[in-house]
């Protein structure tokens, strides 16, 4: 008996913990985004790497082991832990102004977590949606934006 309280005690315990490092992932992952998509001038969403241009660009994506993060040249800038299994972007405009919705999905240990968080893009206009992107509205897994 008291061995299943033991035994209880630490699957909780465990539970618990790989729901807080995915948590903490998730976070920390949408803070930089957040952090670096926010003065954008120029941004577009795709269903793939290829055709993105990333000389003058900053792209994230998720590679299958976690997001990445590119900037010039393919300098790799930013990576999580390898529980990102999915990214999605979606390029919308509320109120004449544009925002970025992102999903990120992770999963440790049969645990999963889903973080969606919406940033209001300051400087972009319709002017400036990058032509090779989905159009807005569109969904891609990889975001591409130049900052001033």
């Amino acid at each position: 008996m008291l061995r299943d309280k033991i035994n209880f005690g630490y699957r909780v315990y465990e539970r618990g913990e790989t729901l807080s490092i995915l948590k903490n992932t998730s976070r920390m992952a949408a803070t930089e985004i957040i952090r670096t998509v926010r003065n954008s001038i120029e941004i577009g969403a795709y269903d793939d790497r290829t055709g993105v241009n990333t000389s003058d660009s900053i792209v994230f994506f998720d590679d299958g082991s976690g997001i990445i993060k590119h900037k010039v040249d393919d300098d790799l800038v930013f990576s999580t832990e390898p529980h990102i299994k999915n990214l999605q972007f979606e390029l919308l405009e509320e109120n004449s102004r544009y925002t970025l919705v992102f999903v990120i999905n992770a999963e440790k240990d049969g645990r999963q977590h889903e973080l969606e968080t919406k940033v209001l893009l300051n400087n972009i206009v319709a002017s400036v949606i990058d032509d090779g992107s989905n159009d807005l509205g569109e969904e891609g897994n990889i975001i591409r934006f130049t900052r001033p």
